[in-house]
């Protein structure tokens, strides 16, 4: 924010008369959860601590179950046990540890390949504890000893797939190896499928009864369509690497994983679940899963805080808040703050990112919860642990990367959310990625590779026992739990975005906020390796209550000084409450005919320049003219509805209200009636194009792609047609496009939002809709390409070459191209580098072209056909100097 702005914000803040701060608040109900008070860890169980080593072979009476004990093999059992956990209880509560999620601990099957199911994801028995871990009696005892203490227990649990048991005829040999040549077998299409080419399941002799329960033996229970690409529909129908894909679209599948984890909470009472591979799972089974299985747990087992987490791995906010708003599950692992998070720390990215992710918080709120109840978390056992991205940053200074950690783990205890540790992040471990090099031992370890590796904040390797409570790392993490548990608005406040003077994008401020009370604390990052003052506006008279910020309060303003790489807690009592604001409602016309996702915006006069806005907008709706119920609760700024309004039948009437807060006064209400009308409308577009260009590239945020050609090439101005789609906003290019890219012109992209479409939309003759949008008056400045060099190799990355790396050359400034070899269907992909760290572009697609840094969403793209096409990505600047990615996917030239 610059000065200029903040001048103006001080302004009308000193401008505007005081209400009383004694004034009684009445708040409206929004959606409270214990998840919010807890500190998570997250562990394996096989990595931490070998508290009976008797076990560490599993079980030598069931050959399934026996074997794989290698502890100076990354990819096989090390011998931590249910045992080494409860003989650690005393470590973690020191931590200020409250919960302790658990990867899965349930039966595998000991050896797949040359690796071991240490880590739990290849299930054969959902009945049993796995004998690598201990007895289902020790699991009882353990949960009984962590809940003495006042900590939770939490499993992750799998519904996606099973072990690897079923074979294919197609490319597999009786004993189960795949055919001479073959080293996978290729996904078959559901479209396949129904033409009679799907696969031959079978089961290799000795495996025929080695799931339980029983029908889990069955292979008309799963889908059996060959490996996985992650991307388009066999993101769904696919064998998730080779594991046996459930057919969860099947009721009695379903059926049957509500009755395994429902007698899994009887038998070891744990008080919530995470669901792995949550995306890899239709919605509708999520559906039925999370609201059968929360009311077991919560009525019938009498667990009444039990709840669930999914991970959805993305890192886009639109594709993990559909999980929560519309698929039933209570919340979710929180991706797109790790990848902001982890570039800002590892300077490659900046304090925008972050609240630019923040804002976006609105897509969680619903009925049932928000955005407070996401899992924030820095590495885990996939991507690889925080410290190896901050080393990979290439900061050689221990003391500097120590100081990147301490602020890393401020940020995660302090913004909304709920904070998880990832086991041995607390000891400083990095390793050399994810997977298998991000699962070190606590316990002393014998792979070399592991013991080779520097820890961050000691000289200890993890050759040595890693239970040290003198760890910086440890003492920090200890001490922020303390904060966290001494002051709840830290924990449970709303989160109020806090403007601020500084241009450097190395500063980030919020405040969370007690609405009820009046109380705000105001925190301040500084991401920076230098000293920074910044300035913003004052709520209030502030205390200190951690870190070393000089507070000065002078007419209005607050101002700070920050030492490199620190935060500052500041607290403010006795808030006034905002003035009274009248509502103004957006986002749907009155008398539209729409439908899908609605996005809804309050807006009021009252609300610019004020410091902290305390406001509520409660959105209703009332169908058909029924009563009015609560859609969801937004505590703070910019006051949005996201709603899916699919479920709904066409031509349902709606009255949507908005209902504007300031606490203390009555609520002042905003109201808007429209039709839900699921036709997409046409649009015929005619523009001014001043700079005579005779192309369109044609965006959607998922990645869709078209390019459009003037349809009348003889008359001025531009004039295209096309069918909108379900798209909440496009994006348009005007171009005149050189493939070999010296000649490209590139237009500022215009950003056109479907609401607009809607209000220009009328029926036509045939019962479609057709909207006629001029766009004479919107003219844009020509792009400028960039010459400089990219930061590393740019390649195509997806389900078309395995996310492996098809390169793309510099052909001209700021012109890329390359080619790729698809088949046809939906197929997920970015552009990115070998690392995925110095560039990584994907979803969702702007007004500023695609999305840069940290670790965006995957985009989406329909090949028409199989064949090879041509990938070319710009990368241009305008006057002002924002800077656009924009890409074009089309076939081959033959």
């Amino acid at each position: 924010m610059n000065r200029t702005v903040l001048a103006m914000a001080l302004g009308a803040i000193l401008a505007t008369p005081a209400l009383a701060d004694s004034q009684p608040r009445t708040l409206f109900d929004s959606p409270r959860h214990d998840i919010e008070d807890e500190v998570f860890y997250f562990v394996l169980p096989d990595r931490f601590h070998d508290g009976n080593p008797d076990n560490n072979q599993g079980d030598p009476n069931d050959p399934h179950a026996f074997g794989g004990h290698d502890p100076a093999d990354k990819g096989m059992f090390h011998g931590g046990d249910i045992a080494g956990l409860q003989q650690k209880l005393d470590y973690l509560e020191g931590l200020g540890i409250t919960a302790i999620w658990l990867t899965p601990i349930l039966k595998n099957k000991a050896v797949q390949g040359d690796s071991a199911g240490y880590h739990g994801y290849w299930t054969l028995d959902f009945t049993r504890l796995d004998p690598h871990f201990g007895s289902n009696e020790e699991m009882k005892d353990f949960i009984a000893a962590a809940h003495e203490r006042g900590i939770k227990i939490f499993f992750d649990i799998i519904v996606n797939h099973t072990a690897d048991v079923i074979k294919y005829r197609e490319c597999h040999q009786e004993n189960g190896a795949y055919l001479p040549g073959l080293n996978g077998c290729e996904y078959r299409s559901r479209e396949r499928v129904a033409a009679g080419e799907g696969y031959t399941p079978f089961i290799p002799a000795g495996e025929e009864n080695a799931k339980a329960p029983a029908w889990l033996n069955e292979p008309r229970f799963y889908h059996n369509q060959g490996d996985s690409s992650f991307s388009g529909e066999d993101s769904l129908y696919g064998d998730f690497f080779g594991l046996d894909d459930l057919d969860t679209g099947n009721p009695e599948v379903v059926a049957g994983m509500i009755d395994i984890f429902t007698g899994l909470i009887d038998e070891w009472r744990p008080d919530g679940f995470r669901l792995d591979t949550v995306k890899h799972v239709d919605a509708d089974f999520w559906r039925a899963f999370a609201p059968a299985v929360l009311d077991h747990a919560r009525d019938s087992a009498g667990i009444e805080h039990f709840t669930m987490f999914g991970e959805v791995f993305s890192s886009d906010p639109r594709e993990l808040s559909f999980y929560t708003r519309s698929a039933g599950i209570p919340t979710v692992l929180d991706f797109g703050f790790q990848a902001a998070a982890a570039a800002a720390l590892a300077g490659q990215g900046g304090a925008s990112a972050l609240a630019a992710l923040f804002e976006q918080d609105d897509r969680y709120n619903h009925a049932g919860g928000s955005a407070n109840q996401l899992l924030n978390f820095l590495g885990n056992h996939d991507i690889g642990r925080f410290g190896h991205f901050l080393q990979a940053g290439g900061e050689p200074d221990d003391a500097k990367l120590l100081a990147r950690y301490r602020l890393a783990n401020a940020l995660l205890f302090f913004s909304r959310g709920v904070p998880v540790i990832y086991y041995g992040d607390e000891q400083g471990f990095t390793g050399e990625g994810g997977d298998k090099d991000a699962r070190q031992n606590m316990f002393p370890s014998r792979v070399a590779s592991y013991n080779a590796g520097r820890l961050i904040g000691t000289t200890a390797t993890t050759a040595d026992d890693n239970f040290d409570p003198s760890h910086p790392l440890y003492r920090d993490i200890a001490g922020l739990s303390a904060l966290y548990r001494e002051h709840p608005v830290l924990r449970r406040g709303i989160q109020l975005a806090r403007p601020n003077s500084d241009d450097s994008d190395r500063v980030l401020t919020f405040s969370r906020v007690d609405l009820a009370e009046g109380v705000e604390y105001l925190l301040a990052f500084n991401l920076a390796d230098e000293a920074l003052s910044l300035t913003l506006p004052a709520a209030g008279h502030y205390r200190p209550i951690t870190g070393e910020a000089a507070p000065r309060e002078h007419q209005g303003e607050l101002q700070l000084t920050l030492a490199p790489l620190q935060f500052a807690i500041l607290k403010a009592e006795g808030i006034a409450p905002s003035p009274v604001a009248e509502p103004v409602l957006s986002g749907v016309a009155p008398g539209a005919r729409t439908s899908g996702l609605l996005e809804l915006e309050v807006t009021a006069g009252a609300l610019a320049g004020q410091a902290l806005p305390q406001y509520q907008v409660r959105f209703e709706a009332s169908l058909d003219g029924g009563d009015f119920e609560t859609l969801a609760v937004d505590n703070n700024a910019p006051y949005r509805l996201y709603w899916d309004t699919g479920a709904l039948a066409e031509g349902t009437e709606v009255t949507l209200r908005a209902s504007l807060s300031n606490l203390v006064a009555p609520p002042r209400q905003a109201e808007v009636s429209f039709i839900l009308d699921g036709r997409s409308p046409r649009l015929e577009l005619s523009y001014a194009n001043p700079h005579d260009l005779p192309e369109l590239l044609l965006y959607d945020e998922a990645g869709g792609m078209t390019l459009l050609r003037d349809a009348d090439a003889a008359t001025p101005g531009f004039q295209a047609a096309f069918d909108w789609g379900e798209a909440a906003r496009r994006t348009l290019v005007f171009a005149r496009l050189d493939r070999e890219g010296g000649a490209t012109v590139l237009e500022q992209p215009l950003l056109l939002e479907r609401e607009r479409v809607i209000a220009a939309s009328r029926e036509d003759d045939a019962g479609g809709l057709v909207a006629t949008l001029p766009l004479e008056d919107e003219s844009r400045p020509l792009l400028e390409r960039v010459a400089e060099p990219l930061a590393a190799e740019l390649h195509f990355r997806g389900g078309a070459n395995d996310w492996g790396l098809s390169p793309l050359a510099a052909v001209a400034p700021g012109t890329y191209a390359g080619t790729i070899r698809a088949r046809a269907g939906v197929s997920e992909f970015k552009f990115a580098d070998a690392s995925w760290g110095l560039l990584n572009l994907g979803a969702p697609l702007t007004a500023t072209g695609l999305s840069a840094g940290g670790n965006p969403g995957n985009l989406r793209y329909h090949f028409a056909q199989d064949g090879d096409y041509q990938l070319t990505l710009w990368r241009a600047r305008d006057p002002g100097g924002r800077e656009y990615y924009l890409p074009l996917l089309e076939p081959a030239a033959e």
